[in-house]
């Protein structure tokens, strides 16, 4: 069986990539992967189940997509009041 995502995109870094990896490396979670995107974007990526309507609604998948959101939420937050802090 496959995955789902919940994706934090950057515009404009598809190209840059390998600065987001630099910066954001060490500071992943596990279970986090930085990604490149169609288009021009790249982004900070979590994997969650695959939802598909027609399997019915799993309110545990539905709270297991939740979690993950509010912990990319929460790790972003952290980077950037690190970031602030430091500038």
């Amino acid at each position: 069986m496959g995955h789902g995502c919940v994706d934090l995109e950057f515009r404009n870094m598809r190209r840059r990539v390998h600065e987001l990896e630099d910066k954001f490396r060490d500071s992943l979670p596990e279970g986090f992967d930085i990604v490149p995107l169609q288009g021009k974007a790249a982004a900070v990526r979590v994997k969650v189940p695959p939802m598909c309507m027609s399997d019915g609604f799993s309110p545990e998948k539905v709270t297991e997509v939740f979690r993950a959101t509010s912990n990319l939420i929460r790790w972003y937050k952290s980077q950037i009041s690190q970031t602030v802090l430091k500038n």
